[in-house]
């Protein structure tokens, strides 16, 4: 639900990240929106990284999104497909 939200595009994107998640997340305390925030930017990160390993190294799409899993495999099967392709569109741009 938070990584949907850190991921969101759009109108949203006028709205800082940390402030629409604890919008959605209202019970949590400050501390715990910065911990959201910092996992959300982990998979963020990792993820471009294998994207580019896609782009310039050759490596398998199916390798990229089983390396995503295993770092995080709280994801679902939707967050892990939205993650990878947002990672390869901004590689690619």
């Amino acid at each position: 639900m938070a990584l949907h939200e850190y991921q969101e595009w759009g109108e949203k994107l006028r709205t800082p990240r940390d402030v629409r998640i604890a919008v959605l997340l209202p019970r949590r305390k400050k501390e715990e929106i910065r911990e959201i925030m910092a996992t959300c930017k982990a998979v963020e990160d990792f993820s471009w990284e294998v994207a580019t390993a896609v782009r310039d190294k050759g490596m398998a799409q199916e390798e990229a999104r089983e390396q995503i899993r295993l770092r995080f495999p709280f994801m679902s099967s939707e967050n892990l497909s939205r993650t990878f392709s947002q990672a390869m569109y901004y590689t690619l741009k």
